[in-house]
């Protein structure tokens, strides 16, 4: 038996964040017309992806049998409610020529991609998720590259998915049996070096 929440609520309260509903999940609630409510029969309701173009989960259920978008698995571990975010930038070398404007642009490299994910665990009773937070605490011990499975993931790092864990902040405790999350994953390419 666990207790109800709202995992909008749970990410407002705990992150400042208010996560808007996916279309899809308003679309299977009963639509309420100009005319009255539309029969369910009658609606149309599109089908939704389960499996990206690359082959990645779109959703998957947490640990108290609710849906959610864009599941992150990291060597196997079902990161439980997640949003993600990814950045990357440029390092550019800027040369100023005497008598013309602007600079001439030199690209160097580009940096890696950074993932900002923050989650909720919610455990499936009313105590604390210590479990799965200790599987968390552990998957950040590793120190090494861990594979990803994420659709933004499969997207941006184009089948080299594999990042390292940089941070991992678990945010203050405002439920005895939620456990808000936050870490920052940078991606990490294999290179290959040539010795002549």
């Amino acid at each position: 038996m666990y207790t109800e929440y709202n995992i909008s609520e749970l990410f407002k309260m705990h992150f400042a964040y208010e996560a808007k509903p996916y279309p899809i999940a308003i679309a299977n609630r009963v639509r309420i017309g100009y005319y009255g409510a539309i029969p369910f029969e009658e609606q149309i309701i599109p089908k939704r992806n389960e499996i990206s173009k690359l082959g990645v989960k779109l959703w998957e259920k947490n640990l108290v049998g609710r849906e959610f978008f864009m599941p992150i698995n990291l060597e196997g571990y079902l990161l439980q409610n997640t949003i993600i975010s990814a950045s990357t930038q440029k390092n550019i070398v800027e040369k100023v020529l005497v008598g013309r404007k602007g600079t001439v642009k030199e690209m160097i490299s580009a940096e890696d991609w950074v993932f900002n994910v923050k989650g909720i665990i919610v455990s499936a009773d009313n105590n604390y998720p210590e479990e799965e937070v200790t599987k968390l605490s552990d998957l950040y011990e590793i120190n090494k590259a861990l594979k990803i499975k994420n659709a933004l993931a499969a997207i941006l790092l184009k089948n080299n998915e594999k990042v390292v864990i940089r941070s991992l902040n678990l945010v203050e405790v405002k439920m005895e049996n939620v456990q808000a999350f936050d870490m920052q994953l940078v991606s990490d390419n294999d290179f290959e070096i040539v010795i002549k």
